[in-house]
């Protein structure tokens, strides 16, 4: 039976009253203390954590307790509480040893290498064989499935401090599967995820241990920068900030506030941050690398410059700090020097792996071409663009450009067409005015009138394309449509210039339309304008010609042809004029107009018709019949029959006294006009005038007889 000071002692104990056990077995007489009561007073010292005193009273007895198991169980549980765990497993294996079936003790074991795994590898990463050893001796003594748990966790945890994440990650998900399902193995699993860059996977296991309770700066701290890890900047930034608040004010954190502030577009702040943290004491090439990226998006581009140019100094030699340093110059419009580092960046092959900066890079390569005015350079990085998987509407719009700048018309619409299958520019206004005027331009008008009635529909309704719209018309000869377009344009009109060039329009059209009374009107109006040029000039002379105001006419061709020299080699005109001179019987100035025009290359019917005529009253016979010759051949190649000619042809051969072919073509005209030749009177007379002159040659009676009717 136990001494009624132990049992007292065991009273004391359930009422965790220790200080009062002490000073009951202090006070007792010498006689009355034994091993028992004694290891009961170190039990008590344990339990108020004066774990020395209490090694130390164990001690004062070691001669009668050492072979007992209580004595060697309060030395082990005192050493493990000073945390001593060599000494502690040392007593604690000898009371294994004496009592083979008690399970405190094995526990105890179990909690002692659990604690040297930790201790081990805390003192150094070296020690990390010894480490798992200790962890495994944990093992044998394993009793129940919190012991199982509890072994599991530590050599996860040991494992994740070596930096086996896999192995870690294992056993954690283990120990879930155990039945341990808290803060600590939720955040251990969270953290080896991470480590094994799984981040989706990490941060569930986080939010999870959040959910359970944490909510301190740490685990803040590892979901900022694991949604920093996934792009997910908002929530980086709403946890960062929260571990800011908690107290985590490190480089890392500030760093990483910094960035993803400026993946957010917010640089200013993203400033504030990166400059706290190089406060102190980040000074490595990443901060002003970054520093400069935000600045830079600030269009503060001589600040970026100078703390990219700090980045290479410190030994940045990524490709892309190149780019920025291009992309800095050419905001400061220093494109030479852009270029400069642009191509150094696309020179290297740190690029070649991260398609979309390889494709803005030869992109803004070839804009800073563009911009130089180097089109065909820039064209060259397009197509390289293009072949780095570049494939949208802006650059087959800018190409385009460049094409334009070549004057390479037929590839400028290629492309602008192009441009137009993408559904962003499907609609866009300006590209598909650009493709109706290139169609004009190309002088397929009802290909522009499409794009120009697309454009209308889409809402534009302006002075230019109502003067698209009214040209192109006009070229299809719907001069009426055309007039309706030039006029609503005169309405929308903004400039003088505009005013003048549409009444130069419509008094085209209306002239065309053989309204020429309407026609000078618009004319009129345009030289009032302030228009006084050769085509003006010619203008007003077409339609004074159509309403048979010879003299009006020819006085206004004569000046269109004076002002400009291209109207000296305009054939239309020149013959014109040598027309009107033949009117007023001035041959010699008419012959003069048609020659020139006829030795610029106009050689129709109707110039050697004229020439023949003209030489003819010039009395220049033998160049007049070279001239109707080539006129009757021209008429035969038509399938026509010439009548004229011949008669034209019988009177220069009669002044030359050629009675034979004067005869000959007399009677080809005869035959050709039949019937007619009677009821006309200049021809009458034309005949009687060719019949006297060959008369003059020698009496014919018997080939006028034939003819007598048309000479009685």
């Amino acid at each position: 039976m136990k001494s009624n000071i132990l049992e007292k002692i065991e009273k004391l104990n359930e009422l965790e009253k220790y200080q009062e056990i002490i000073t009951l077995i202090e006070n007792l007489q010498v006689e009355q203390l034994n091993t028992e009561i004694i290891i009961e007073l170190a039990r008590a010292y344990v339990n108020i954590q004066k774990y020395e005193k209490a090694i130390e009273i164990l001690k004062s007895i070691e001669n009668e307790g050492k072979n007992s198991v209580d004595w060697n169980y309060r030395m082990g549980y005192s050493y493990y509480y000073f945390k001593d765990y060599k000494n502690s497993e040392k007593y604690f294996l000898k009371a294994l040893e004496l009592d083979e079936t008690e399970d405190n003790i094995k526990k105890a074991l179990l909690n002692v290498y659990i604690e040297l795994s930790r201790q081990t590898i805390n003192e150094s990463i070296e020690n990390q064989d010894k480490a798992i050893e200790y962890a495994l001796k944990s093992e044998k003594y394993i009793i129940t499935n919190d012991d199982k748990i509890r072994v599991s966790s530590c050599l996860a945890w040991v494992y994740k401090e070596i930096g086996d994440f896999d192995t870690a990650e294992k056993l954690l998900k283990n120990v879930i599967n155990s039945g341990r399902d808290d803060i600590p193995v939720n955040s251990e699993l969270g953290y080896c995820l991470e480590q094994l860059t799984r981040f989706e996977e990490a941060l569930e296991y986080y939010k999870k241990a959040m959910k359970l309770g944490r909510k301190d700066q740490w685990i803040y701290s590892r979901i900022g920068y694991i949604c920093c890890c996934l792009k997910k900047y908002e929530e980086s930034l709403e946890a960062n900030l929260k571990a800011y608040e908690l107290g985590e004010n490190n480089i890392l954190i500030n760093s990483e506030l910094g960035y993803s502030l400026g993946e957010l577009q917010r640089f200013e702040e993203a400033i504030t941050y990166y400059l706290k943290a190089k406060e102190l004491g980040r000074e490595d090439r990443w901060i002003y690398f970054q520093m400069g990226w935000s600045y830079r998006h600030l269009e503060k581009y001589d600040k970026a410059l100078e703390l990219y140019l700090k980045a290479k100094e410190l030994g940045d030699n990524i490709a892309w700090t190149n780019a920025e340093i291009g992309i800095c110059y050419k905001g400061l419009g220093k494109y030479e020097e852009a270029l400069k580092y642009y191509l150094i960046a696309n020179s290297s092959d740190g690029l070649n792996e991260d398609k979309n900066k390889k494709i803005y890079l030869l992109s803004d390569i070839a804009y800073t071409y563009e911009i130089i005015e180097k089109p065909a350079e820039a064209l060259k990085y397009f197509e390289q663009a293009k072949k780095a998987g570049r494939n949208d509407g802006g650059i087959y719009l800018s190409m385009a450009k460049c094409f334009e700048k070549l004057n390479k018309k037929e590839e400028t619409l290629e492309y602008c067409l192009i441009t137009e299958k993408f559904d962003e520019y499907k609609n866009n206004i300006q590209l598909l005015s650009r493709i109706a005027a290139l169609y004009k331009e190309k002088g397929e008008y009802k290909k522009s009138l499409e794009y120009l009635e697309k454009v209308e529909r889409l809402g534009r309704d302006d002075c230019w394309l109502n003067t698209e719209y009214g040209f192109c018309l006009m070229l299809l000869q719907k001069y009426k449509e055309a007039i309706e377009k030039y006029k609503h344009a005169l309405e929308l009109k903004e400039e003088v210039s505009d005013e003048i060039y549409l009444n130069s329009q419509i008094g085209w059209c209306y002239r065309n339309l053989e309204e020429c009374d309407k026609a000078l009107k618009y004319y009129l109006k345009v030289r009032e304008l302030g228009r006084n040029d050769s085509w003006l000039d010619v203008e007003y002379g077409l339609c004074y010609k159509e309403l048979n105001n010879y003299e009006k006419a020819l006085e206004y061709y004569l000046k269109g042809y004076e002002k400009d020299n291209r109207f000296k080699e305009d054939t239309y005109l020149l013959s014109d004029i040598g027309w009107l001179y033949d009117r007023f019987g001035k041959y010699e100035d008419g012959e003069k107009f048609l020659s020139k025009a006829y030795e610029l290359g106009e050689r129709n019917r109707w110039i050697h018709m004229e020439l023949g005529e003209c030489l003819t009253r010039l009395g220049r016979y033998e160049e007049a019949i070279k001239k109707l010759l080539k006129l009757r051949e021209l008429y035969i190649e038509e399938g026509k029959l010439p009548y004229s000619e011949d008669l034209e042809l019988a009177y220069c051969y009669a002044a030359l006294k050629d009675k034979e072919k004067a005869e000959e073509h007399m009677k080809l005209s005869l035959d050709a006009l039949g019937a007619y030749a009677e009821s006309e009177e200049y021809l009458k007379k034309r005949f009687t005038e060719i019949r006297e002159m060959i008369n003059s040659i020698s009496d014919s009676p018997q080939f006028f007889s034939k003819f007598k009717k048309f000479f009685s």
